[in-house]
């Protein structure tokens, strides 16, 4: 009798147990899941389901906490947030593909060496998401190890979504794995990195049809042309440019507007359209030195480290904001 196996052996971008993937524990499914069970919270409240939302928020946190700062099992060493840890408690380095995995012979994952599984651009997600507060030392340790994603065995830019030598199909730059880092980036104030990305988007083709390929490399396996194109591209700039740039992000109880400009934005102007009505946000950049100020409504706001937290309205409202504008640092 054949026993299937139903051990956590898949990880967040596909790679299976053919591929090497031992059983453990994946950053991002633990991200993901308390991510999701605080929003379920969230979502029982406004629904008067006091007891569901306790039990939720308190797994939620519960499961933040262990992934943090787990005494064994807490995904972080010396080089910020790490993607896998076995069951031992030991950080998975390495994938070797079993015998029977029917790899082609020219992808990187067939090939003689190591193959490793860190860095991974989906370690950055905790800091895009808002599970890890972004001027934690972890945080930028962790965006600083992205670094070793751009450009790996290519030349025209872009972020790979892991270790090339890892990869069971077509080495290359990912576009939306890109925008992975560049919203982390604009979390921990990384601004030279997120512009670096969006340059590279603008650049490579299907950029001026808004049209852009899943990633841009030659497809070894099976050798055809690319031809894919994909909606998250799409989805990753519109998080980037509302969530982290504009910087709208809502709460049960309240709108909070944290936003950060990128060096040479002059003005940003968006509309939203939120519940009973519109919010109008007007970005200003302003002298290096100058205090940020916001002004909600015609009443001015000193705004602290997150920003500004206004009510939900019940019509219109706008939200007009000055900051300084960011020096770009090289990358």
């Amino acid at each position: 009798m054949r026993v299937i196996s139903l051990r956590p052996l898949r990880e967040f971008w596909e790679r299976h147990r053919l591929h090497g993937i031992q059983p453990g524990l994946e950053l991002a499914h633990q991200v993901f899941v308390s991510v999701g069970l605080s929003s379920a919270a969230s979502l029982a409240r406004l629904l008067s389901r006091e007891t569901e939302a306790a039990h939720w928020d308190a797994a939620s946190w519960r499961l933040c906490d262990a992934a943090l700062n787990h005494p064994r099992f807490a995904l972080t060493d010396h080089r910020g947030l790490i993607k896998r840890k076995g069951l031992d408690g030991r950080v998975q380095e390495r994938i070797v593909p079993v015998a029977e995995s029917g790899l082609p012979s020219s992808v990187p994952l067939a090939s003689p060496g190591e193959h490793l599984l860190n860095p991974d651009s989906s370690s950055v997600l905790p800091i895009a998401l808002g599970f890890l507060t972004p001027d934690a030392v972890l945080a930028s340790s962790t965006v600083e190890q992205m670094e070793q994603l751009w450009n790996q065995t290519w030349s025209n830019g872009g972020y790979g979504r892991y270790h090339a030598s890892s990869e069971p199909d077509s080495p290359g730059g990912w576009p939306f794995a890109s925008l992975f880092v560049a919203r982390a980036s604009m979390e921990t104030g990384d601004v030279a990195r997120a512009w670096r990305v969006l340059g590279w988007l603008d650049r490579v083709p299907g950029a001026a049809a808004g049209s852009w390929f899943e990633y841009y490399g030659p497809r070894v396996s099976p050798p055809y042309p690319q031809a894919g194109v994909v909606p998250w591209t799409w989805a990753g700039l519109l998080t980037l440019l509302f969530q982290h740039l504009v910087g709208v992000r809502l709460h049960q109880r309240c709108i909070r507007i944290r936003p950060r400009l990128l060096p040479g934005l002059e003005r940003v102007a968006a509309s939203l359209p939120i519940r009973d009505g519109w919010l109008h946000v007007d970005l200003h950049a302003a002298e290096p030195d100058r205090r940020p100020t916001f002004r909600v409504a015609g009443e001015t706001f000193a705004p602290g480290d997150s920003g500004v937290s206004i009510p939900y309205p019940g019509a219109d409202v706008t939200v007009e904001v000055v900051l300084p504008s960011p020096t770009l640092r090289s990358t």
